[in-house]
């Protein structure tokens, strides 16, 4: 698939627009550093949910012109110069109480822009290409292998799964030696497989991971749909296995992978590991507008994964939720906070 056209043109006629959206804004809002204007949402009380008194609306201008999301109840609106406006932003006008004065002007505006809009300059940005692999030699899937006679290590890996609260129908298994006691998390992109990791089920002394990763993959990318409110990031598979979200597959995110996320048009909020590279990588995303999750979990859960094992799916879930920080300041103050304590028991 290839990207929408990026379109260069002069900002200086796109300020009427701006400038009437940022003048319906309430003053009761809080401008964050990650540059979100968060206020109580108007749209959530038109929409079948109750009225918002969380501060959960948050919009964000810049040169092109907007985008509004609620992250309580999932409402999108926006303006880009060229384009006329749609009916989810006629409705975001109508709810921030515009009056017909402000709304004529502002349709003509859009109108002019339009017209008057030069010729754009193009370039695409390629969607990432990933080759077809094979699954190592007799992998099958594991409730295929369960169910045709399983040996002791077939057993051992599905009894580990579930001691985990992890879903056994997700996952592969090879009676192959060197692999018989892992369990094999295939990576699909377009419906094929484009990579795989081997988790070791032992604690002895041995690699935890043996892969075949692609450059720049998003694990779990393909299983998100349209009307989430988030998107949930996490470090590794098992964590995003837990949550059904999606893993860097490391503490760092590539140029490529932050485009593949942003590409879904949904709100990205990440909830890193709780050691010192997943608290860095917390620092980075906030620094790229994305947001944070640091949910009020003991001490003893170093990541996602942990916390399902512990507390259930369900319980892991709304603590990733509630743990959501829209504010850029408080959640460095967070991760400092976390950061302390790390640093308190390691001396």
């Amino acid at each position: 698939m290839t990207l929408p056209w990026v379109i260069c043109y002069n900002t200086s006629m796109t300020n009427l627009v701006v400038e009437t959206v940022q003048q319906l804004l309430p003053r009761s809002k809080k401008d964050s550093a990650s540059g979100w204007t968060s206020f109580n949402a108007v749209c959530c009380h038109h929409r079948g949910e109750q009225k918002d008194k969380r501060g959960r609306g948050g919009i964000r201008f810049d040169s092109d012109g907007f985008s509004y999301h609620c992250f309580n109840c999932g409402f999108k609106a926006g303006w880009r110069p060229g384009s006329l406006l749609s009916k989810n932003t006629k409705s975001f006008l109508t709810w921030s109480n515009i009056n017909d004065e402000q709304y004529a002007k502002l349709g003509f505006e859009v109108l002019r822009i339009r017209e008057n809009l030069p010729t754009p300059k193009k370039f695409q940005v390629q969607e990432a290409v990933f080759p077809e692999v094979d699954l190592p030699k007799g992998a099958v899937p594991l409730e295929h292998a369960l169910s045709d006679n399983p040996n002791n290590d077939c057993l051992a890996v599905a009894e580990y799964l579930i001691n985990r609260k992890l879903d056994i129908t997700r996952y592969w298994w090879t009676p192959d030696e060197g692999l018989s006691r892992r369990f094999i998390i295939p990576f699909t992109h377009d419906n094929k497989v484009v990579g795989w990791t081997g988790r070791t089920i032992d604690n002895l002394k041995t690699t935890k991971y043996l892969s075949q990763i692609p450059g720049h993959y998003v694990y779990g990318l393909d299983r998100q749909q349209e009307e989430q409110k988030f998107i949930l990031v996490v470090e590794g598979p098992l964590d995003a296995d837990a949550i059904n979200g999606c893993a860097l597959l490391h503490a760092e995110v590539s140029a490529s992978q932050r485009q593949q996320l942003i590409n879904l048009d949904i709100p990205i909020v990440l909830v890193p590991d709780r050691d010192k590279p997943g608290l860095k990588l917390a620092e980075k995303v906030l620094e790229l507008g994305w947001m944070v999750s640091l949910p009020q979990w003991h001490d003893n859960i170093k990541d996602v994964a942990d916390a399902a094992r512990q507390y259930g799916a369900i319980y892991t879930m709304t603590g990733i939720i509630q743990g959501i920080e829209t504010n850029a300041l408080k959640a460095k103050l967070k991760i400092r906070t976390l950061q302390n304590k790390l640093l308190d028991t390691t001396l």
